[in-house]
């Protein structure tokens, strides 16, 4: 049974976030789930970051929970029904950890035509089919 649907959003592909979105809203209405969105962001190298100010990861997360909160209103859903986190570090790694501390039934993730270097690298996509412990939903 989906009790509860884990969301990584990529805030810079728009389209793809709308497929998944639509998707995620009918599961958890089919379902009855709770719902997170989930946005990482990736590490600043360091010698990148002394050149940022002091607080430019708060003005960064500040923005990124506003835009996830935006999202979550679009979603056709009760009211309480989802939350937004956002998260710093590797991407598959705090979509997994995220999945983990929420007991996540269903991860619903986006995937981009693969490239050369996915080949090579492998997407993120990828890596969370691989090493997730629950259901995953790829939406192109």
């Amino acid at each position: 049974m989906i009790e509860t649907i884990l969301v990584a959003v990529d805030l810079e592909d728009p389209a793809l976030t709308d497929r998944m979105l639509a998707v995620t809203s009918d599961f958890a209405k089919l379902k009855g789930a709770q719902v997170t969105l989930v946005h990482v962001e990736s590490d600043i190298p360091p010698a990148a970051a002394i050149q940022l100010p002091d607080d430019y990861r708060d003005q960064t997360s500040s923005a990124v929970s506003n835009q996830l909160g935006d999202l979550v209103g679009t979603l056709d859903l009760p009211a309480g029904a989802a939350k937004a986190a956002v998260r710093v570090g590797s991407i598959y790694r705090e979509i997994l950890a995220q999945a983990e501390a929420d007991k996540s039934d269903l991860i619903v993730i986006g995937c981009h035509q693969p490239d050369l270097a996915d080949f090579l690298l492998g997407p993120n996509a990828a890596r969370v089919v691989r090493h997730a412990t629950c259901s995953v939903f790829v939406v192109r």
